[in-house]
C-alpha cells in the first residue's frame, strides 16, 4: 500500500563535534547550487513498478529493479539500463511461501542476472529453516519450485513471534552470492557462500558473536559484497557498533571496519564508499547525523546536520533514503511525507542552501531505494496517482552534484 509519505581490520570510536541543534526552520529554495536531477526516467505503472517496496540493485554495468508481491508468492524483476534510460522487459515467477521471506537477489552466472535466488524461512518450532528457490530468469517456471533442502538453521529466530534476520545479495563482480543470517540462540551472525546457481559452497561459517544484532543487510561498498550490521555489547543497550565487512567475490574477508557510535541509539545507517574511506548517515532521537571515516588517519568525525525539532520532534523525522559523495560534500536523500527531498551537506555537517524535490504527481509514493555510483545517486520509487496504489508510475532519478 502507498503511504504519505582476513584483511585489514579496524575498530574506530567516533568523535562527536558539537553543533547548535536549535530550532528555527529555514526557508529553502527548490534548487541547490551545483546539484540537479540529471535524468528522470518514468516507467508506466505495472505489477512490478507499482510495488511499494521494490529495491534497486546493481547488476552488471547497470541496475535491476527487484521485488515481491505483498503475500510473498510472486517475485518480479527487470533490468534498468541507466545509460539508455530504459527499464527492460519485466518478468515474474511464483515462489514457495513460508514463515518469512522472500529475500531476493539476481545472480550472474553466464550472463548478468541469469538466475534469481529466493531465500525463505520454514518454521520448525521456534527455529527458522532457511531454504532457497533457484529460478532461471530466461525461462521462469509456471509453478513454484519445491522447498528443497535446508541451507541453514536460524535457531530461536521465530521464538515469541520473532522474525528471522536474513540478508541475501549477489556479487557485483562475479558468479557468487552470500546468504547471511542471525542465529538468535547462538548469538552470532552467520554466512554461507553460494554459487550463482544457488549451490552452497562449503559450510555455514560464523562471522562473529555478540549479545544482540540489528540492521543486517548488504550495502554499497568497496568490494564484491559489503555486509553490514549493528551489534550491541549487551541485550539492553541502545548504543550499537556499526560493522562494515568487505567480502571478495570468493566470500573471503577483504577488510573489516567497526565504527563505535558513541552513546547514540542509532537507526540503521545509509552507507557510501568515498575515495578516503566511507561516510554514513543515521538518526537518533536528537538529530540526523553524518559520519565521515578517513582510512589514512583511521578516524571518524560525526556531526549533526538536522535537529529532530526541525521536523517537529524525533518521531516526525523523515527516514534517510540515500547517501552519496558530492565533490567534497555529500548528497543526503530524505523520504519525506510529501515525497523525496535532496539535501547537500558539508563533511562537517553544514547544510548548503536549498532543496531539490523529487518529482511526484501528488506526493504519494512507495519506499525510496537508492544506490551511489561514481558520485551520482540513482533513486527509484513508485509514484501513485490514487489512494489504493493501483495506478501511477515509477521514477528512476539520477541525482548529481558537482
Amino acid at each position: 500500500m502507498p503511504r504519505r509519505s582476513g584483511g585489514l581490520s579496524a575498530r574506530v570510536a567516533i568523535s562527536t563535534v558539537a553543533l547548535a541543534l536549535g530550532g528555527a526552520c529555514q526557508s529553502n529554495p527548490t534548487t541547490i547550487s551545483g546539484c540537479a536531477i540529471a535524468q528522470d526516467v518514468i516507467a508506466p505503472g505495472s505489477a512490478l513498478t507499482l510495488l511499494p517496496h521494490a529495491r534497486l540493485d546493481p547488476l552488471g554495468r547497470g541496475f535491476a529493479l527487484v521485488g515481491a508481491d505483498a503475500d510473498g508468492a510472486t517475485a518480479r524483476w527487470a533490468a534498468f539500463d541507466a545509460t539508455a534510460g530504459a527499464l527492460g522487459a519485466e518478468a515474474s515467477a511464483p515462489l514457495p511461501t513460508g514463515a518469512a521471506g522472500p529475500w531476493l537477489a539476481l545472480a550472474s552466472g553466464k550472463a548478468p542476472g541469469d538466475t534469481l535466488l529466493s531465500a525463505f524461512a520454514v518454521q520448525q518450532g521456534e527455529d527458522a529453516e532457511l531454504h532457497m528457490a533457484v529460478i532461471d530468469t530466461a525461462a521462469p517456471p509456471a509453478a513454484a519450485p519445491s522447498a528443497g533442502p535446508v541451507y541453514a538453521l536460524s535457531h530461536g529466530a521465530l521464538a515469541n513471534g520473532g522474525t528471522p534476520m536474513v540478508a541475501l545479495a549477489a556479487s557485483r563482480s562475479g558468479p557468487h552470492a552470500v546468504l547471511a543470517w542471525v542465529d538468535v540462540t547462538a548469538g552470532a551472525v552467520m554466512e554461507l557462500l553460494l554459487s550463482a546457481g544457488g549451490e552452497p559452497i562449503g559450510a555455514p561459517t560464523m562471522v562473529e558473536a555478540a549479545p544482540r544484532f540489528a540492521c543486517l543487510g548488504f550495502a554499497p561498498g568497496k568490494s564484491a559484497l559489503t555486509l553490514v550490521y549493528h551489534k550491541y555489547a549487551d541485550a539492553t543497550t541502545k548504543t550499537p557498533h556499526y560493522v562494515i565487512r568487505e567480502l571478495r567475490d570468493t566470500g573471503e574477508l577483504d577488510s573489516s571496519l567497526e565504527l563505535i557510535l558513541g552513546n547514540r541509539a542509532a537507526t540503521c545507517p545509509q552507507l557510501t564508499p568515498t575515495d578516503a574511506g566511507y561516510a554514513i548517515a543515521f538518526q537518533d532521537d536528537e538529530a540526523s547525523w553524518l559520519g565521515v571515516y578517513d582510512a589514512s588517519s583511521n578516524g571518524v568525525s560525526i556531526n549533526p546536520f538536522a535537529a529532530a525539532v526541525t521536523f517537529g520532534g524525533a518521531a516526525q523525522q523523515p527516514p534517510l533514503a540515500g547517501l552519496a559523495p558530492a565533490g567534497s560534500d555529500f548528497e543526503v536523500l530524505l523520504d519525506r511525507a510529501h515525497g523525496g527531498e535532496l539535501w547537500r551537506i558539508t563533511s562537517s555537517g553544514g547544510r548548503r542552501s536549498g532543496t531539490i524535490a523529487l518529482p511526484s504527481v501528488q506526493g504519494t509514493i512507495g519506499d525510496i531505494s537508492s544506490w551511489p555510483n561514481s558520485g551520482v545517486m540513482t533513486a527509484t520509487y513508485a509514484d501513485y496517482s490514487d489512494a489504493s496504489g493501483t495506478a501511477g508510475q515509477r521514477h528512476f532519478a539520477h541525482l548529481a552534484c558537482q
